[in-house]
C-alpha cells in the first residue's frame, strides 16, 4: 500500500497526486452536507456541496479505472471529466482551475513546491478569466489568497505548501463575508470558497496519513446582520439556472455570443475549448439562450432548474421537519458510494480496523440536520457505541442493530425519510432478512473455527457463524462457499472486495457463476474492509 508523503519530500510523484485526489474527493464526500447548508451565494438553492462533488467525482473515478500512470494522462483526464461534468456555478469556476492547475503541471512534467505554487496561480488565472463577472469573496478570491501565500512561503516541501494553502484559505474563507455582502446578511462564510478548502484540506489528510474529519458547521456561522432582510435575500432576478454542453460544428470563434448571453442573464460563465462550448447561465429566456446555442452546434446536454422553486423548497426543507436522517457506520471507504448508490442523502462514517469511538458518532449525529435519526452499526461490536450516543445525544436517535455491512446495505432498500422512525425500522428490518451473508477470510495461524480445522495459510467462509468451506484456493473457496448458499433459490449476488483481493481472479469468478446461474444477477463492488478479503451478498 502507498506510504503517506514524507514531511520534507521536495517532489511529488504521480501515485501520490493521485492519493491526494482521493483523499479531497473522500473528504469532500463526508462534509458537502455542510456546503450546502451555507449555500446563500450567487443563489440560496442550497446545492453548492452536491455540485462541487458531482464535478469531482467522475474524474477521480475515471483516474481510478485508467491504467495510465503518468502526469500528462492523469491530469488530461482531470481536466476533461471536470470540464464534462461541471454543475452550478461552483462546479464550473472548480474545473477551470483544475484546467489551469493541470497545464502547469503537465508543462512541468513534475511537482515541486514551486511547480504547485505555479500551478495554483494558473488555475486562479483561468477560473478567474473564464467568469464574465468575478466577484471577490468566492472561490476565486481562495484561489489567489493561497497562490499568494505559497509564493511568500520559504523553501519548504510539497506537503508544507498544502498545509499553507489549508492555513491561507481558510483564512480567506473567514474574510468573505466582509468581501460579499450577502454572506454578512445570512451570518455564513462563502460555501464555494469553504468547499474548496474542504478539498486542499483533503489532499494534505492523505498525503499525511491522517482520517477524514467530520466538519462542524457551527464554526462558519455567526450572528447574521440585524438589518437582515430576509424576502431580500431569497429573491431571485433571473430565475432559471441554465447549463449547455454544446459539440461545435466548426472551430472558427463564436462571435458575439458572450455579449448576448450578458445582455439575457447574469452568473455567466462560459467556456469555448477544441470543439466544445460549455455554459452556465441564470436567465429568464432558457429556450431562447438554447436556440442561440444550437446555431453553434449539437446539445449534448442540456439542465435547466427553476432556481425560485429550488429556494423555496429548500427553505421548507431547512430543518428537515417531518423527516428522519439516517447515518451508516461503514467498515471500508468503497462502501461510502455502494450506499449513496441506494440512498443519495444518506450520512455515512466510515472507519477502519479500529472500531469508531463513541465521541465520533455522537458528533456526528449532533450535527445532523434532524432531530430524529436513525444509527445503522452494520457490526455487533459497534452496537454498545450507538448505546451510549443514544443516551447522550439531545437528539432522538434509534438504533437500527443491522450486525454487518451487508445486513446494512440491504436495510437502507426499506428507508424513506418522510416515514416515522417506527415504520422505517419496520420496512428496514424486512428489507435486511431478504440478505445472507457470507465473510471470506485467510487465516494467519493454524486454528480452529465452529469446530471447524483450518490450517495457516488456507481461505475460509463463515455464515451465520459456521464455517461453509475451507480451502487453500481463493478462487475454489468462493465457490465452494456460493454453492453452499443454496444459490439456486437467490436472485441477486454482490461481492464486496478490499486491497488484498486479486481483482481479476474475482472477475473470473464471477464468469463462472454467471454461466452457472444464469437467472442469477452478480456485482462486483470495491469495499475496502480491513478484516474480511470478501464479502458476499445472497438476496
Amino acid at each position: 500500500m502507498l506510504s503517506e508523503l514524507h514531511k520534507k519530500d521536495r517532489m511529488m510523484d504521480i501515485e501520490h497526486l493521485i492519493l491526494s485526489l482521493e483523499g479531497a474527493l473522500d473528504y469532500f464526500r463526508a462534509n458537502y452536507h455542510t456546503i450546502d447548508n451555507l449555500n446563500v451565494f450567487p443563489v440560496p438553492d442550497g446545492d453548492t456541496g452536491v455540485n462541487m462533488l458531482l464535478t469531482l467525482e467522475p474524474a477521480v473515478e475515471a483516474i481510478r479505472r485508467s491504467e495510465k500512470r503518468d502526469f500528462e494522462s492523469v491530469l488530461s483526464i482531470l481536466q476533461e471529466e471536470t470540464t464534462i461534468n461541471s454543475r452550478g456555478n461552483s462546479g464550473f469556476i472548480l474545473s477551470q482551475f483544475f484546467s489551469g492547475f493541470s497545464e502547469t503541471v503537465m508543462d512541468r512534467g513534475m511537482i515541486t513546491p514551486e511547480v504547485l505554487t505555479e500551478a495554483f496561480h494558473q488555475g486562479h488565472y483561468v477560473s478567474k478569466t473564464a467568469i464574465s463577472t468575478p466577484m471577490e469573496g468566492t472561490m476565486l478570491s481562495v484561489f489567489e489568497a493561497i497562490a499568494g501565500a505559497m509564493s511568500h512561503a520559504r523553501n519548504g516541501s510539497v506537503l508544507e505548501h498544502l498545509e499553507t494553502a489549508v492555513k491561507s484559505g481558510r483564512e480567506e474563507v473567514f474574510r468573505s463575508p466582509e468581501k460579499l455582502p450577502v454572506l454578512k446578511k445570512a451570518g455564513v462564510v462563502d460555501s464555494g470558497a469553504l468547499g474548496f478548502v474542504f478539498l486542499i484540506e483533503g489532499m494534505k489528510r492523505r498525503l499525511r496519513g491522517e482520517e477524514v474529519g467530520i466538519e462542524n458547521e457551527d464554526l462558519y456561522r455567526f450572528e447574521p446582520d440585524v438589518n437582515t432582510d430576509i424576502e431580500e435575500l431569497m429573491h431571485v432576478g433571473n430565475r432559471y439556472c441554465t447549463e449547455l454542453l454544446i459539440k461545435r460544428r466548426e472551430n472558427t470563434p463564436p462571435n458575439g455570443l458572450e455579449e448576448y448571453l450578458k445582455n439575457i442573464g447574469d452568473s455567466l460563465a462560459l467556456l469555448v475549448k477544441d470543439d466544445i462550448i460549455k455554459l452556465h447561465v441564470h436567465t429568464n429566456e432558457p429556450e431562447s439562450v438554447v436556440n442561440e446555442l444550437s446555431r453553434y452546434g449539437t446539445v449534448v446536454s442540456k439542465k435547466i432548474d427553476d432556481m425560485k422553486k429550488q429556494i423555496e423548497e429548500e427553505a421548507k426543507l431547512f430543518h428537515h421537519e417531518n423527516e428522519i436522517g439516517m447515518l451508516a457506520l461503514a467498515p471500508g471507504e468503497g462502501f461510502r458510494s455502494v450506499l449513496h448508490e441506494f440512498e443519495p442523502g444518506l450520512d455515512v462514517l466510515v472507519h477502519d480496523r479500529n472500531l469508531p469511538k463513541t465521541g465520533d458518532i455522537l458528533h456526528h449525529v449532533d450535527q445532523m440536520p434532524y432531530e430524529d435519526v436513525i444509527v445503522m452499526a452494520n457490526d455487533k461490536n459497534i452496537i454498545p457505541a450507538v448505546q451510549l450516543v443514544k443516551k447522550k445525544s439531545n437528539k432522538h436517535v434509534e438504533i437500527f442493530p443491522s450486525k454487518n455491512i451487508v445486513q446494512g446495505l440491504a436495510a437502507v432498500m426499506g428507508f424513506v425519510k418522510n416515514l416515522s422512525w417506527q415504520e422505517n425500522l419496520a420496512q428496514m428490518t424486512e428489507s435486511m432478512e431478504l440478505v445472507e451473508s457470507i465473510s471470506v477470510y485467510r487465516s494467519v495461524k493454524d486454528s480452529r473455527f465452529s469446530g471447524t480445522a483450518i490450517p495457516r495459510g488456507h481461505y475460509f467462509a463463515v455464515m451465520n457463524s459456521d464455517v461453509l468451506a475451507v480451502n487453500a484456493g481463493f478462487r475454489e473457496l468462493v465457490l465452494k462457499a456460493v454453492d453452499a448458499a443454496d444459490p439456486v433459490s437467490r436472485i441477486n449476488l454482490s461481492f464486496y472486495y478490499n486491497d488484498q483481493v486479486d481483482t481479476e481472479l474475482l472477475e473470473s469468478i464471477r464468469e463462472t457463476l454467471e454461466g452457472e446461474y444464469e437467472d442469477m444477477d452478480i456485482e462486483v463492488h470495491y469495499g475496502g474492509q480491513k478484516t474480511a478479503l470478501l464479502l458476499i451478498g445472497l438476496e
